[in-house]
């Protein structure tokens, strides 16, 4: 998908009620952001992280099909746009086919159908275990880099309570959900 002239990967997310853009993403595309001290967000955990601004009426290109969104900035890791269902609710009726991974719309009379795009293997997909490893347990080893990561994460990026609900321009990175965004 494209805001504006760059290239961007997107979650269309179901649990979120706004639609979001990462701060490095947003300054890439180069648009406007109109700043609001008072925005905030309340992410998956409950925490209200600050909005820097909205990049109002934005221009996105998925497919061919072109849109105008609000977009919140927010610091998101691991996609450069969340898609909610401020924006899911404007493609009226769709229909999600989980085997099939696409969502089909109608859209002025003509029928959209979009697939998600390849996901790349995650760093930690697979480890080997060691013959002297505990059996049954997976050894200290394979948690400190785990346990490094999550320290290291930003706060504006729980653990994601939930698979996404992945349709056009899926990443394979987990979901930042983002629930709701509200002014202060």
């Amino acid at each position: 998908m494209a805001v504006g002239d760059v290239i961007l990967t997107a979650l269309l997310d179901t649990g979120s009620t706004h639609n979001f853009i990462a701060e490095t993403a947003a300054t890439r595309t180069g648009l406007q952001v109109f700043s609001d001290p008072r925005l905030t967000a309340t992410v998956a955990n409950g925490e209200r992280i600050s909005c820097p601004g909205v990049l109002r009426q934005a221009p996105i290109v998925i497919d061919g099909e072109e849109f105008c969104v609000d977009l919140y900035v927010l610091p998101l890791a691991g996609y450069d746009l969340v898609l909610g269902t401020q924006w899911l609710v404007t493609l009226g009726r769709i229909e999600w086919d989980f085997t099939a991974r696409t969502l089909s719309f109608t859209r002025q009379d003509r029928r959209v159908c979009w697939s998600d795009v390849a996901t790349p293997t995650p760093p930690l997909s697979a480890t080997v275990l060691a013959p002297d490893d505990p059996p049954g347990r997976a050894p200290a080893r394979l948690w400190e880099p785990l346990r490094r990561a999550s320290r290291t994460a930003p706060a504006a990026c729980p653990r994601p309570q939930h698979r996404p609900q992945a349709g056009r321009a899926a990443g394979g990175c987990p979901a930042v959900p983002v629930p709701r965004c509200a002014q202060r």
